[in-house]
């Protein structure tokens, strides 16, 4: 009787640690969030660094962008040569190997300075 409850014990924990294990490493590859705007763009490199707006550690982080990662311009998928320094970005990255790998950046065009509004004129009457 002994002997059948250690076999018991040993069947249904080995599916828990198994589990326990899955947890740990899906957690260390959940996605982090960033936002910002983009301060440089380096496609030879395949990097972005993004200016943070809300700061958690590094004001800066830099992205490598590679075939894995998703460009999204508005509602296009694009490449990374179509984020230009100054766009507005959110995104979802991975830590892997201490570099910080793009999966999903969200891109949308950097806000163009209005144009100065033309002053109104008064047509000109010919005198009498």
């Amino acid at each position: 009787m002994i002997g059948d409850t250690v076999f018991v014990s040993a069947v249904f924990s080995a599916p828990i640690l198994v589990l326990l294990g899955m947890t740990s490493a899906s957690a260390k590859e959940r996605p982090h969030e960033v936002s910002g705007e983009v301060a440089s763009v380096n496609v030879s490199d395949q990097t972005v660094v993004i200016k943070r707006s809300a700061t958690k550690g590094a004001a800066e982080l830099k992205l490598l962008v590679g075939s894995g990662s998703e460009v999204l311009v508005g509602n296009q998928k694009k490449s990374l040569s179509d984020v230009h320094v100054g766009d507005r970005v959110r995104g979802k990255y991975l830590d892997k190997d201490g570099k910080h790998i793009a999966r999903m950046l969200y891109v949308s065009s950097a806000p163009t300075q209005p144009s100065p509004t033309p002053q109104a004129t008064q047509p000109v009457t010919p005198g009498k």
